[in-house]
Formats: structure tokens, sequence, C-alpha cells
């Protein structure tokens, strides 16, 4: 099905969570092949997946876009899952986290884990998240600490100036503190208690 240009509205959200690519090389592919995805929309005609393909055609002065209409249960969630594929920046991966968080909460009733979601097995939000972005939770609660802490270091592992290990252990000497340093070894209380 077709639907005019003027019709599609691009999704606010999609720009809060990805950062804006190049479109030179699809613009090249639209032109050469034309349109091989539909565009998928909401049935208030708003994107859940083909921002790029859409600006691409705007540019290049198309008039209209193959569209396909979907009704999801969690836009939000669709969103990012039609996002798999894209290539992203730390700070895109951050920000998918941050709403996928969010949206995952709200099932949980406001808590990070619960037993009576997934047939009395733990469903522990940050796993979840994980596991829908296709990343490790190791690698995930890197991104998560630095961003909390220091999220100009997101930056700078976007720009190749740091790796993202180089990035957590800075986060991890200059705000988390190991247990032993933070307890003092000349403690007097407890020389007496463990007498």
């Amino acid at each position: 099905m077709k639907l005019p240009l003027t019709h599609i509205k691009p999704n606010p959200i999609n720009e809060e969570i990805y950062t804006m690519t190049d479109l030179t090389e699809l613009m090249n592919s639209l032109d050469d092949i034309g349109q091989l995805e539909p565009i998928v929309i909401n049935k208030d005609n708003t994107i859940i997946s083909g921002h790029r393909r859409y600006f691409s055609m705007v540019q290049l002065g198309w008039e209209q876009a193959e569209i396909r209409k979907v009704e999801y249960e969690n836009e939000i969630i669709s969103l990012i899952q039609h996002n798999q594929q894209r290539v992203k920046q730390v700070q895109d991966l951050d920000n998918e986290r941050r709403y996928l968080e969010r949206e995952y909460k709200k099932k949980l009733g406001g808590q990070g884990k619960r037993t009576d979601l997934n047939g009395g097995t733990k469903f522990n939000s940050i796993m979840k998240v994980a596991n829908s972005l296709g990343v490790s939770t190791t690698k995930l609660k890197m991104v998560k600490s630095i961003s909390n802490y220091e999220p100009s270091l997101l930056v700078k592992v976007d720009k190749k100036e740091i790796s993202l290990n180089k990035a957590y252990k800075i986060v991890q000497k200059k705000y988390m503190k190991r247990k032993k340093e933070e307890e003092p070894t000349n403690n007097k209380l407890k020389q007496l208690l463990m007498k």
C-alpha cells in the first residue's frame, strides 16, 4: 500500500534515541534500486520503522512511499526492536537501554525483578534489556555505569578516543570504591569485636 509522504509523521522518540547518520548511501540505493522495504507505521501514520528511508525519500523529492500499517502492544519496544540491525553508537545503545528499562519496569509494576511474569522464573529487567538489544549484561551494565557517573565518556567512546573498557575503568576508579578501600584497616572497634 502506498501513502503520500506528507501523510507520514516521524516518531519523536526515534530522534531521542538515535543519532542521525549520513543518508548518502541509502539515498543512492533508493535512487538506483527503489524502495525495497516498506515504512512501518502505526494507525496514526507515525513511523515505527523506516525513519532513515523516510528522510531519504523526502530529500530525494519522492511524493509517496510503500508502507505497512501495524499495531503493536508497545510501540517504543517495537521501534527499538526494528532497529536491531542498525549500526549504533554507544550513546544510541545507552538511549535504547534507558527506554527499554522504563518500558519493562512498567511491565514489572515499577520493580526490577519479579518471578510471577515468566511462569515462576526470575524476570530481571536489565537481563531482558540486554537480551533485547543483543548485548551482554556485563557490557550493558558498563554502559549504564558510565552513563550514570560520567556520560561525557560515552561521547569519547563513540569518537573512538577511548575504549568502553577504559571508560568503565575510569568511572570505576573515580566513583566506585571497592569494599577494601572503604573500610579503614585500623578500625579499633572492629579489632575489639574480632577478639
